[in-house]
């Protein structure tokens, strides 16, 4: 009996420990996944960093990009406005101009290339 009552002890003290112990495995469990759940987000956060930094170095070369276009098109717009006030003058004299050809030509067809090429110069 004395082996009984010490056995009893010893499996109410085992039932005890298994009894903490899995209180404990359970604490290790919600940590462990608590970790791991951190983990993913770290993760997530550090694939969606890479990501921003990509699109912000490609949007910083595309803005380069853009300013260096917009610098070389100011120059063609002061090119563009003296090609304008050009196009304007030749629109003006037009009517006149095509009246001289026409007269020219009719005038000068019966002259030889050279005496032709002089009246012109």
């Amino acid at each position: 009996m004395p082996k009984r009552k010490k056995l009893a002890e010893v499996e109410a003290v085992l039932l005890e420990a298994k009894t903490e112990l899995d209180k404990k495995l359970a604490k290790v469990k919600k940590v462990k996944d608590r970790v791991a759940d951190l983990e993913a987000t770290a993760n997530k956060l550090n694939s969606d960093k890479q990501a921003m930094e990509f699109k912000m170095n490609q949007s910083k070369s595309r803005m380069i990009r853009a300013e260096k276009l917009v610098g070389l098109l100011a120059s063609e717009g002061v090119r563009w406005k003296a090609d304008v006030v050009i196009m304007t003058e030749d629109i003006e004299k037009l009517v006149g101009n095509v009246f001289l050809s026409c007269a020219c030509i009719s005038y000068f067809g019966a002259f030889t290339g050279d005496y032709r090429k002089r009246l012109t110069d």
